[in-house]
């Protein structure tokens, strides 16, 4: 009979505590609430990721920044004109770099991964600017004075003048001149080229005095 009796109560106290935290009761809801809200929600959109695409046209009708671009997402061939960040120069067939920000709604052009036609140059911006009188110049000098480069405004256009009476210019590279005139002239002493390889010279006429 006591033994009954503590079944008993165990019972009662057991149905007025409720169910516990982990019984199968409860997680069952709270997986179903986790599912329907995953549902509601639905899929998740504009997960942000690169890829490489190619461009196909380029100049926008109307809207100016963009390159008309096809790539491959999934089993899909996707094609539309993409904005390009600014100063970018893309070209006709160039493979670009794709980029889909996780808050924007289209793929964006970031880059260039090879690019077959000729890269424009980008114009440098200004970063100071000195006015020079017809009666002033510019003049560089060393520490203890000595003039270097003087540069002036004279009638025909800029004179570079360089003060130092003995002047090397040296050049690790390839040096090239290029001018619709030249004319190089030895006031006093010889003219001297050397040279450890072929020297060439062209012309329509060569004239040897």
């Amino acid at each position: 009979m006591g033994n009954f009796q503590r079944k008993n109560d165990l019972k009662n106290e057991t149905s007025k505590e409720g169910p516990s935290e982990t019984s199968p009761t409860t997680t069952g809801l709270f997986e179903e609430m986790l599912l329907g809200a995953a549902n509601r929600a639905g899929p998740q959109q504009n997960l942000a990721e690169s890829f490489v695409g190619e461009c196909e046209k380029i100049g926008h009708p109307t809207l100016n920044g963009r390159v008309f671009v096809s790539w491959e997402e999934g089993k899909d061939r996707r094609r539309a004109w993409l904005p390009t960040l600014q100063a970018l120069s893309v070209r006709k067939c160039d493979r670009v770099l794709l980029q889909r920000p996780a808050n924007w709604p289209e793929p964006i052009v970031v880059g260039v991964i090879d690019g077959f036609a000729a890269r424009p140059e980008i114009e440098p911006s200004v970063a100071a600017t000195l006015e020079v009188q017809r009666d002033e110049s510019v003049r560089i000098q060393a520490v203890d004075g000595t003039g270097l480069i003087e540069v002036r405004v004279a009638e025909s256009g800029p004179v570079v003048r360089i003060l130092s009476r003995d002047v090397d210019l040296e050049y690790p590279g390839a040096l090239n001149i290029t001018a619709d005139q030249i004319a190089l002239r030895a006031q006093r002493g010889p003219v001297q080229i050397d040279a450890t390889d072929d020297v060439v010279v062209r012309g329509e006429t060569i004239q040897l005095n």
